[in-house]
Parts: C-alpha cells; structure tokens; sequence
C-alpha cells in the first residue's frame, strides 16, 4: 500500500515540475516567434 502512495507522490511531483518548467521557459521562444512574425508581416 505504502508503494501506491510514492508512487502518486512521484507522479505528482514529475507533474508539477513538468508544468513548472512548460511555464519558465516558455514565454522567451514565444516572444522570439512573435516577433519573427511580426518581421515577417512588415
């Protein structure tokens, strides 16, 4: 039983973490791409 209860935590954690990173690192390439397309439309 004490498995199942890791193994959530983990799940969890990679989760969190997952979307901790998603967040960090992407509005730098975003405002990379947005400003390449506005280039591209001028």
């Amino acid at each position: 039983m004490k498995n199942t209860y890791i193994a959530l935590f983990l799940l969890i954690l990679i989760v969190f973490l997952s979307l901790g990173l998603y967040f960090v690192d992407i509005p730098a390439p975003a405002k990379f791409l947005i400003e390449d397309y506005n280039l591209i439309i001028k």
